[in-house]
């Protein structure tokens, strides 16, 4: 029962709570002290998190698993401290926990958060079988870096394993969308993709928007709606962006409008600063006015394409 209620209590975000009632516990095991761990993990409480995990042993008398591990970690990455990451590197290899896959995807993650992209890969290479969540990982670690031709390498040796990517290889891909043909390759194989959720076709938008392809975002986003994927304030901004981009202002008049009239979506800033870049922007220029439009700050004054304040270019 004292488990359970730790549990509940860090699930709630009751931690002081959850810290009480574990002390007055006359009998614990190693799920209530996990419970615990993960609670402060998610607070990024690194301190107590190791305080947690040293009295595991000091007071039990039983060594940490996993899963102490992996809770610890995850505090590391939140709060940036890499002396401390490498401390439970140390201790996962003293303790045997490499051999736990979970575990070295965790630290692929941590040091790839932290930069360390040469410690990562050497942690992927060393496993006897990677399965698709430690491909992800590596994956994810070069576009997070910048890396984004050498994350396309990742992704083609995993394809060559025979490993099957999901929707998480495709969203990984597609956040680099910076880089056009990481972009390119991401979109390609997300077609392949069976029933990609909102997050891969909002990523597949965003691509779309940053290379100023209006005519495809528009296609794009048909096929989504098609598919019974209800679009949100974040796939909005990113149809309205790549309007903005491509110069689509009678689309973007139109798909401004059926945001909130079809599927429900209100307007929020990014919405209207988007619209205040796409009228403004291309009215001026190809018409040769002056327009003035304000918006939650002051009024803006936009002559041949400029805005006179510099706002917005």
């Amino acid at each position: 029962m004292g488990d359970r209620l730790v549990a509940a209590y860090v699930k709630f975000g009751y931690f002081d709570d959850a810290q009480i009632l574990f002390d007055e516990m006359p009998s614990k095991d190693l799920v209530s002290w996990n419970s615990l761990i993960s609670g402060f993990s998610r607070r990024g409480d690194v301190g107590k998190c190791f305080n947690t995990f040293c009295r595991i042993k000091s007071e039990m008398g039983m060594a940490p698993n996993e899963v102490s591990l992996i809770s610890t970690i995850s505090a590391c990455i939140d709060t940036g401290a890499v002396d401390a990451g490498n401390y439970i590197h140390g201790l996962a290899v003293k303790m045997g926990l490499l051999s736990e896959i979970k575990v070295v995807n965790a630290l692929i993650n941590m040091y790839g958060k932290f930069g360390y992209l040469e410690l990562a890969c050497q942690l992927f290479k060393a496993m006897p079988i990677p399965n698709l969540v430690s491909w992800n990982s590596v994956l994810g670690v070069h576009i997070q870096n910048g890396l984004t031709e050498e994350g396309i390498d990742v992704f083609k040796a995993m394809r060559r394993a025979g490993v099957e990517s999901d929707q998480a290889t495709m969203v990984c891909l597609l956040q680099g969308c910076g880089d056009f043909r990481c972009w390119e390759t991401g979109v390609c194989y997300s077609w392949e993709m069976k029933n990609p959720d909102r997050i891969a076709w909002t990523a597949m938008l965003a691509g779309y928007a940053m290379h100023g392809y209006g005519r495809g975002a528009i296609e794009l986003f048909d096929v989504m709606v098609k598919n019974g994927v209800e679009p949100d304030h974040v796939t909005f901004t990113h149809l309205l962006n790549a309007f903005s981009h491509s110069g689509f202002v009678k689309e973007g008049r139109k798909y401004f409008e059926l945001m909130s009239c079809v599927y429900r979506v209100e307007p929020r800033l990014d919405h209207y600063s988007c619209m205040v870049d796409l009228l403004a922007k291309f009215i001026s220029l190809t018409e040769k006015r002056t327009i003035i439009i304000r918006d939650s700050k002051r009024f803006h004054h936009f002559v041949a394409g400029s805005c006179s304040c510099g706002d917005y270019w």
